[in-house]
């Protein structure tokens, strides 16, 4: 019968020992946009008197922004699903890289 603790310990000592020698890399590496959130958010409040989607075209997502300028930003309801999403982090720009601070 295996001893399910000393398994654990052991396979955890292996995984330390292969971090330490290179076998394994841990590579964190956090690329953000050259634009900013609080541009973004600037301009995506400019949906709220009629110009929704200027914020697309600032972080090149044009096809986007000429959709929700071409709809009133889907009638005020995408400029407030995109600022809560600018808000939180989770707008991204044309690259995908997340917008900086």
């Amino acid at each position: 019968m295996v001893n399910i603790d000393n398994l654990s310990k052991n396979v955890y000592t292996l995984f330390i020992n292969m971090l330490k020698r290179g076998i394994i890399m841990a590579n964190y590496s956090t690329i953000s946009s050259d634009k900013s959130k609080s541009t973004a958010l600037g301009l995506c409040c400019l949906g709220f008197i009629g110009l929704g989607g200027i914020h697309d075209f600032y972080l090149g997502n044009y096809g986007k922004g000429i959709i929700k300028i071409c709809t009133m930003n889907l009638f005020l309801i995408g400029t407030i699903l995109d600022l809560i999403k600018i808000a939180s982090g989770g707008y991204r720009d044309n690259s995908g890289q997340c917008l900086r601070q």
